[in-house]
């Protein structure tokens, strides 16, 4: 990619301000993390630290071993209420005032999971072989559904500046002339990555600078009727995104002497992603230009589809304690991926103050490409103590060997993502205790390492905390577990990027927002698992 057209893409900021669609490292990220808060109520009570236990519907998408110590057929069914806030505070940069918080709530209900288990061969003699579980099952993976807000004081910077840094060098005919091309011609004719200011070249909001000379290249900048110089504008942003992960597994598990236990999962996964960013400019009434607002829509819509392998062993060497194993092979994504985009300028017509709206749409840009997962290994201990269970988990997962195949400029994605990503070292531990017959009260913690190498390494790591109680009797059980989840993201700004400098084409500039962005998420889970054994 050349230097002078590269853009660097804040990870949660717009999505079209450079490479479009999924294709930045953070999207394929996405693809690839898995948090344990969505298995079972009694998985998730005990902070997911299930890689050793088993007898339970969320063996399957952990530790399919697991499956090996039903001595009984089940099924179970698990919805939940997902509670989203977004917190998001905005910062003027060199400013002495203090952040504008604005939150956000949204409400979700959803089935977590659902779990068929058949016991087909248990044997009381003294056979090596003591029981063949064969187990079906839905899980949700990574669910996330929430609206977050940023509210910002005037600035003196305009995404407008943005907008004519992208265009430089792109000559006026190129987005202009679009007879050739047909209807959107000028957008067919050129990167999606310049759409962004194709439109606000189309909306009246930049315009060309000059006109190059033999050797030059064309400038863009913001017309001076719209916005004048001192002029300033107040930005805010508003962001909707659900992304879930559907698993369809069929999984088997083995009894060899109740000492070792060994079972594999086989399944398919159906990855869904929706992103609507809305990014807004109002007037200052002391401004002097035309400019009345600015509305720029991006819509990002991605689904995929994947064959998931997991392996598992658990070995009970002395009767209560328990050391499980299980490795998440990566799996092989294809990648649907559509974008398009809206903008609308609204500049006052003349000294009535009446209002003229000025649109401009892009066309719907769909691709195709491969994305291979992060794989992981999972380790757990766990030990039967007088009063009930103690487990720990630890599991490791390699995000630096994500990859992208079949997408153009895959190379240089692929770099981005060694170049950003880490290994991370995950951690639970899980407490189960019985103070009463049938009653049983579980506690949880479980620690996500953040995945990023930057300077940032601390934000992106997760903390779940899980407590829980059920009710068990022969045949039916009751489980509900309340999980609270927390983790911030790296301050960003609502637009950056770098490029060529029109004044002294050799050197770079940095165009950004004079806003900084913080963000916190608090996710609380209430799941209610209730099963029938047989």
């Amino acid at each position: 990619m050349n230097k002078k057209r590269k853009i660097i893409i804040t990870l949660v900021a717009l999505l079209s301000v450079g490479n479009v669609m999924a294709q930045t490292a953070e999207d394929i990220y996405r693809i690839s993390f898995k948090n344990r808060a969505t298995g079972t109520a009694r998985s998730a009570a005990m902070g997911g630290a299930f890689t050793s236990l088993g007898a339970d519907g969320a063996s399957i998408t952990l530790n399919p071993a697991g499956l090996g110590m039903y001595r009984s057929s089940e099924v179970s069914f698990t919805p939940s209420l997902f509670i989203s806030t977004v917190n998001s505070f905005s910062q003027l940069d060199n400013s002495s005032l203090g952040s504008l918080l604005t939150k956000e709530k949204t409400t979700n209900f959803t089935m977590n999971n659902f779990s068929s288990i058949f016991n087909i061969y248990n044997s009381r003699e003294h056979k090596a072989v003591k029981s063949l579980t064969i187990g079906v099952s839905y899980s949700k993976d990574n669910y996330t559904n929430y609206k977050s807000e940023s509210v910002s004081d005037y600035t003196g910077g305009s995404m407008g500046d943005f907008f004519a840094a992208q265009l430089y060098g792109v000559k006026k005919k190129d987005i202009s002339d679009s007879n050739y091309f047909g209807e959107l011609g000028e957008y067919h004719a050129n990167s999606p990555s310049l759409w962004g200011g194709i439109m606000a070249y189309n909306t009246f909001l930049i315009d060309a600078k000059n006109t190059p000379k033999p050797g030059e290249s064309q400038s863009y900048w913001i017309n001076p009727s719209v916005l004048s110089t001192g002029d300033q504008v107040a930005p805010s942003q508003r962001i909707t995104k659900k992304s879930t992960i559907d698993n369809f597994n069929v999984s088997f598990g083995i009894n060899i002497e109740d000492i070792l236990y060994l079972g594999a999962t086989m399944g398919s996964r159906f990855y869904e992603y929706h992103n609507t960013n809305e990014y807004q400019e109002d007037d200052n009434l002391d401004n002097t230009g035309t400019f009345r607002q600015l509305n720029y829509i991006q819509y990002n819509n991605v689904t995929g589809s994947a064959f998931d392998f997991k392996l598992g062993a658990t070995l009970e060497p002395i009767s209560g304690l328990k050391i499980g194993a299980a490795f998440h092979f990566p799996t092989i994504t294809y990648i649907e991926d559509e974008y398009y985009a809206d903008m609308t300028t609204l500049l006052y017509k003349d000294e009535t103050n009446q209002i003229e709206y000025l649109d401009a749409l892009t066309p719907y840009n769909p691709i195709t490409y491969n994305v291979k997962s992060a794989p992981s290994l999972l380790t757990g201990i766990s030990y039967r103590l007088p009063f009930g269970i103690l487990s720990f988990d630890y599991e490791r997962t390699w995000y630096n060997k994500m990859k992208v195949t079949e997408l153009g400029g895959a190379e240089d994605l692929n770099a981005e993502i060694r170049d950003t990503y880490k290994a991370t070292n995950n951690y639970m531990v899980g407490l189960e205790v019985q103070p009463l017959s049938g009653i049983f009260l579980r506690g949880g913690y479980a620690y996500y390492g953040s995945a990023s190498k930057d300077d940032y390494a601390d934000y992106g790591s997760t903390k779940n905390l899980s407590a829980g109680i059920g009710y068990k009797r022969n045949s039916y059980y009751i489980d509900f577990t309340y999980t609270n989840s927390k983790y911030k993201t790296a301050p960003y700004k609502y637009y950056e990027g770098v490029f060529v400098n029109p004044d002294i084409p050799t050197e770079d500039i940095t165009v950004a927002s004079e806003n900084t962005i913080s963000q916190e998420f608090k996710n609380t889970v209430l799941s209610l698992t209730v099963g029938f054994r047989f």
